[in-house]
């Protein structure tokens, strides 16, 4: 900004990537500059339903917390540590509520618990067999792991963007997979358990055939999956209403970050819009590979109420013409379970009723 300018900011020139010049990163107006700009913005938008995660940026060349110019790491003195340190928390005191991420495993954002995004995945992703059998401590997973921090997925989001120069060719059958530069998408996916990842190269339509289909797979894989896999009926200790018991199973890569809940709907009264809905939160903290089980209690026990109900996602975080899917059902937004037998009477046996579910193939989203 130009009152940094007028006020004495200088600056360092540099040859590499066209050229160009990087701010003197220990002036303190530079400083207080950051720390203003962070509080303001969370001031502002900490929470703000329409952003799923902030990047931790504003430090290095295009944000990245790097200036590498050299390939020698000559310039790297350029951004003091301390400094990285001080925007981390200058964010972590500003942001409540909206999920952080940082570039690198900075020890202080280890501290403070931030997710983590990759912006040259597949390219410095993972080392070893994935990158032709060269071990490069550097690469992104291996700093992961070298901070014992490889397991930051199960509470905090992992994402990135595909390395832009592999964007065009990821995804067709001529892509060198596992060799130098040159990692598996769904390796690193499922490595680091990544939620999303930024792909400029699928919205210039530059995929087709086969590469559409893997792009589209690659898309699907990413993130949280649920399905519903099991519903028992049994009566309830209040005369005249049912307990029902529904397991759902997470099969994706990576949990769901924000609040998340279960519903349960059914009609009170046939033919009408009397619809109740009952909400079972606590979806986010179900790991990928773990059933969680949800009992709706007290459901009318009325042939309108049990000949159809319905399950779905639900997350206020979401807008409610997108919302959270399962995968299966109609389309994943909700999931149909019809004709559940009346319960049994208290003369006649009291064991659940297990329930079919309607688990047609659906992507998710």
């Amino acid at each position: 900004p130009q009152f940094l300018i007028d006020a004495g900011l200088d600056f360092n020139s540099y040859d590499a990537h066209s050229g160009g010049q990087s701010p003197n990163y220990n002036d303190e107006n530079l400083h207080l500059a950051l720390q203003q700009f962070i509080q303001a913005f969370g001031e502002s938008y900490d929470g703000d339903s329409r952003i799923g995660f902030i990047q931790v940026g504003l430090l290095g060349f295009w944000g990245e917390w790097h200036t590498y110019t050299d390939g020698l790491g000559n310039t790297e003195y350029w951004i003091p540590d301390s400094l990285k340190s001080d925007v981390i928390s200058w964010f972590n005191v500003a942001f409540n509520d909206t999920p952080l991420q940082v570039r690198v495993p900075h020890p202080s954002a280890v501290d403070a618990g931030f997710g983590l995004h990759d912006d040259s995945f597949s390219f410095s992703t993972l080392d070893g067999e994935y990158n032709g059998g060269e071990i490069v401590p550097w690469f992104f997973w291996p700093s992961v792991e070298a901070q014992n921090y490889a397991s930051f997925w199960q509470s905090q989001v992992m994402g990135g963007e595909i390395y832009p120069p592999l964007q065009p060719s990821i995804f067709a059958d001529s892509y060198p997979a596992n060799t130098s530069f040159h990692q598996d998408f769904t390796a690193c996916a499922n490595n680091t358990h990544a939620t999303y990842m930024l792909n400029n190269a699928a919205f210039n339509s530059q995929y087709q055939g086969a590469d559409l289909e893997y792009a589209l797979y690659a898309h699907n894989h990413m993130g949280y999956e649920f399905q519903l896999t099991h519903v028992e009926v049994a009566e309830s200790v209040v005369e005249q209403y049912v307990d029902i018991t529904v397991e759902v199973l997470q099969t994706g890569i990576a949990p769901f970050y924000y609040p998340l809940s279960l519903t349960m709907s059914c009609s009170l009264e046939a033919d009408t819009d009397n619809i109740m809905t009952e909400y079972k939160p606590g979806l986010e903290a179900i790991l990928p590979g773990h059933t969680e089980t949800f009992t709706f209690l007290n459901v009318p026990a009325t042939e309108s109420c049990l000949n159809e109900i319905e399950f779905a996602l639900f997350s206020s975080q979401v807008y409610s013409n997108n919302p959270v899917k399962f995968a299966q059902g109609n389309n994943g937004a909700f999931v149909t379970v019809n004709q559940i037998p009346m319960p049994p009477t208290t003369s006649s046996s009291s064991s659940p009723t297990v329930s079919p579910i309607d688990s047609s193939s659906s992507s998710p989203t």
